[in-house]
């Protein structure tokens, strides 16, 4: 129980640090793009009097944003460089010591700081989303027909839940690989390398695509390609849910180990060079 309530402490402490960061700006900043992009669009549109789509071509805009803008640019972004912040802040500015002269186990800090992340980032994340659907909705639909498209026959309110899950779940696992790797490396250098990696899912062969994890997420998005849109995003055939699940579990645990270990290791050797 004492180690329960030195997380939920430190999480505490640990978000109303990470608020006031330049990395929770450039968070609220990358998600606020779509919103402040539908706005630029409805305002052009009733200058000059055209007419919006419908929503069925509106849903398909918007699963195309979810796929391309979400999960391959805003989401990556925000997940690894905040997640690499997580403890390279600390290393940078030489405060990680002062926490750890408390008295609390090392790997609480780590998993705080994580949970921390993870709690503000999803905030941020799947408001964003929610933001752009329900705009996009009332600027085309209005309010009546938006009701009915989330909770009438189209059901469009479990989608949205479930694309919800799905974004948490990218958060989770790049937020995990960036921790790691700010624990590894002293740059972001490795997020471009990941990024061209994740983003060439669409023109990798069938086989490799198993190894992007772009690939799992796209494959539980409730709303499945075409055959027309195939040549451009999802080419092989989706993985299975349980599949996912398990290899998305698997890269956040190593990456969440990984971290944890590096940590350990470093502030032993940062003890090491004081003495």
């Amino acid at each position: 129980m004492t180690t329960f309530r030195q997380i939920v402490a430190l999480t505490r402490l640990s978000m109303r640090r990470l608020m006031f960061t330049r990395f929770m700006f450039s968070n609220l900043l990358l998600a606020s793009l779509p919103v402040i992009m539908l706005v630029v669009i409805a305002v052009s549109m009733k200058l000059g009097n055209m007419s919006g789509p419908g929503l069925p071509d509106l849903h398909q805009g918007l699963e195309r944003m979810l796929r391309f803008f979400y999960l391959h640019f805003i989401i990556f972004f925000v997940a690894t460089v905040s997640g690499f912040a997580i403890v390279r802040q600390d290393l940078d500015d030489r405060t990680l010591h002062y926490i750890v002269l408390a008295p609390v186990k090392r790997w609480a800090v780590t998993i705080s700081k994580f949970i921390a992340f993870w709690i503000l980032s999803a905030a941020i994340l799947l408001a964003s989303y929610w933001a752009t659907y329900l705009s996009a909705c009332l600027i085309v639909a209005g309010p009546s027909a938006t009701v009915r498209d989330l909770f009438g026959e189209a059901g469009w309110f479990g989608n949205l839940v479930r694309e919800s899950c799905v974004i948490v779940l990218a958060l989770t696992t790049y937020g995990a690989i960036g921790m790691a790797m700010g624990s590894v490396f002293k740059s972001l250098v490795f997020a471009p390398i990941l990024w061209v990696w994740e983003a060439t899912l669409p023109w990798l062969p069938a086989g490799l695509k198993l190894l992007a994890l772009s690939h799992y997420f796209q494959s539980m998005l409730p709303v499945k390609v075409t055959e027309k849109q195939r040549m451009l995003e999802i080419l092989a055939d989706p993985a299975s849910l349980t599949l996912s699940l398990t290899v998305l579990a698997c890269v956040t645990a190593i990456s969440i180990a990984i971290a944890l270990l590096v940590n350990l290791w470093r502030e032993c050797a940062y003890i090491e060079e004081q003495a």
